[in-house]
């Protein structure tokens, strides 16, 4: 578009120029920039640019400063540069920080809140155990809020409870042998909010034992008290028209969807597997207690869930769109915000960068938006957000 380069050039009011990297550092793009066409009067598109001595604005840099970026932007022989970013990869001199309690303070992102959950080893060779909290209240004894299997005509389930001293796992399990040895609440203790059995195991708030399968059993809690958080945020804000989302990242494409040869056929992968199981239980115990769940998740097919999430994001915002779990392995970064998620699940290692870590926590910061696409901050949803 050599036209709107000359008006770029030669305009007397301020003049915008938007370029994708990528497709600047492409070879078609490259010779036409370099080039001395005859439509353009001899001249270098590049050289009609430098010589307005440009202000260039570069978005989240660190993810389009490679080496030859950097010589195309020596080009530009630009007066100055700005870069914007959360997560620099290189010190540059700092104009503004804007640091995450301003950016809270000023309304602007929402308050962030972490749930970890670890292992500790049981001194009894026993089943799964998971303590999810501790209740206080004023008139009873604290009670414990204790995750563990139940047996039951249609097999084993997991469920979660709330149970008080001198409750035993293995009698509220209908009799299932791996709690025979000792797991008797001895002790819940609110100041620490931990619970310790009979046998010497003790569970602080987070944390799980029992079984082999360590990292299957920690990822099936991740998923299951991300469902119960999307859950409990959907009954508060569901009536003030605020669609909640939650983002799951993964390790492997596998770990969701399994593809049979050449046919492209998809079928349910591990992490798959947990959700479908663990929604199933926790909306059950959800209706039970506090009436009706009115809409569920449907799962889309590949392509509809990248238009879906990629290109249609206001759809994905609307009440009437079921979808509300999104499984993501690489694409979520930088550049892709939706202002609706309100939890995020890290199904993989933390073996990563500190940089990529934000960038994923960062797709989730935005303040969400109602159906009239309005910002919805603390003032007006109060502790929801």
């Amino acid at each position: 578009r050599l036209a709107q380069v000359d008006r770029f050039a030669s305009d007397s009011a301020i003049q915008v120029m938007i370029i994708n990297m990528q497709a600047f550092n492409s070879g078609r793009n490259q010779r036409i920039i370099d080039q001395r066409p005859d439509s353009f009067r001899g001249r270098r598109p590049i050289d009609v640019i430098a010589a307005t001595r440009p202000i260039l604005i570069i978005d989240e840099p660190q993810s389009v400063e490679g080496r030859q970026t950097r010589e195309s932007l020596r080009k530009f022989n630009a007066l100055f540069t700005l870069r914007y970013s959360a997560t620099h990869r290189e010190a540059y001199n700092m104009v503004y920080r804007l640091d995450a309690l301003d950016a809270y303070n000023r309304h602007l992102v929402k308050r962030i809140a972490a749930l970890g959950v670890t292992f500790t080893s049981s001194p009894a060779a026993g089943g799964f155990v998971y303590l999810e909290g501790v209740d206080l209240s004023r008139d009873r004894a604290p009670a414990a809020r204790i995750g563990f299997e139940v047996k039951g005509a249609s097999g084993i389930r997991t469920v979660v409870k709330q149970l008080r001293r001198k409750a035993d796992l293995f009698a509220a399990s209908n009799g299932l042998a791996e709690y025979a040895d000792r797991y008797v609440v001895a002790e819940i203790d609110g100041r620490d909010s931990s619970v310790t059995f009979l046998n010497g195991l003790k569970l602080y708030a987070g944390q799980f034992s029992g079984g082999e399968e360590r990292t299957a059993l920690q990822r099936r809690v991740q998923i299951r008290e991300t469902i119960r958080t999307h859950l409990r945020r959907e009954r508060e804000l569901y009536s003030r028209g605020v669609k909640v989302l939650s983002l799951f990242f993964i390790d492997e494409v596998s770990k969701y969807r399994l593809y049979d040869g050449d046919s492209g056929s998809g079928r349910s992968g591990e992490y798959a597997k947990m959700f479908e199981e663990e929604y199933v239980a926790v909306a059950e115990a959800f209706r039970r207690v506090e009436g009706k769940i009115d809409h569920k998740s449907r799962t889309s097919s590949d392509a509809d869930a990248y238009d879906l999430i990629m290109r249609d994001k206001e759809r994905l915002l609307s009440l009437d769109e079921p979808v509300r779990f999104l499984f993501s392995h690489s694409a979520l970064r930088e550049g892709w915000d939706n202002p609706n998620v309100f939890q995020i699940c890290m199904l993989k290692p933390q073996t990563e960068s500190e940089i990529r870590s934000r960038q994923e926590i960062g797709r989730g910061l935005r303040l969400c938006v109602n159906q009239e696409g309005e910002r919805m901050d603390e003032s007006v949803l109060g502790g929801a957000v």
